[in-house]
């Protein structure tokens, strides 16, 4: 499990391993961050909400992602959306 601390290297840290090993391709990750508006905003103390991109950096056969869980602690929601580039 990824607790999301706000910290993209904490987030990115805990997820390349899982890339390198299946798929043997580092990955980018950007951060999105959002305030309790729902607006973009790169002040860590305003954010409420984190969306974070995965890329993988190669190409592959077959789709990147498999599974996710997300389990919110101390009554947070979470919510995980998964796009396909086809």
């Amino acid at each position: 499990m990824i607790t999301d601390t706000g910290s993209i290297w904490h987030y990115r840290q805990h997820i390349v391993g899982f890339f390198s090993k299946i798929w043997g391709s580092n990955v980018a990750v950007e951060q999105t961050r959002f305030d309790a508006d729902d607006v973009e905003t790169t002040d860590g103390s305003l954010t409420v909400k984190s969306i974070y991109t995965v890329t993988l950096l190669r190409p592959i056969n077959g789709p990147a992602f498999t599974m996710a869980m997300v389990d919110p602690k101390d009554g947070a929601t979470s919510t995980m959306t998964i796009e396909v580039p086809y």
